[in-house]
């Protein structure tokens, strides 16, 4: 997902690369850890540009779709239920 602008980009099926460590994969829905986000447990992360933020995209013209939900935050990377949501919001 590379552009939060893009109707047909957001109301895509998703999924997140992983590293599997003999190879790369594609996960649809489960559990993934990833560093940069750090919230407490049960808050939603959301698709930006390029990834997934713990902020939630606020300009006009952008849409909003959560990612998932954190489900743990140690110190070795944030632990991330994801399941993308099959909403996705204009802010207008």
């Amino acid at each position: 997902l590379n552009d939060i602008t893009d109707a047909s980009q957001m109301g895509a099926m998703i999924g997140i690369s992983v590293n599997t460590g003999t190879s790369n994969a594609l996960l649809l829905k489960g559990l993934v850890r990833v560093s940069g986000v750090a919230l407490s447990s049960g808050q939603p992360v959301y698709f930006v540009n390029g990834g997934i933020s713990k902020t939630a995209p606020s300009t006009t013209g952008q849409y909003v779709r959560i990612a998932g939900y954190i489900v743990d935050n140690p110190i070795t990377g944030t632990l991330i239920y994801f399941n993308p949501s099959p909403d996705f919001i204009l802010l207008s």
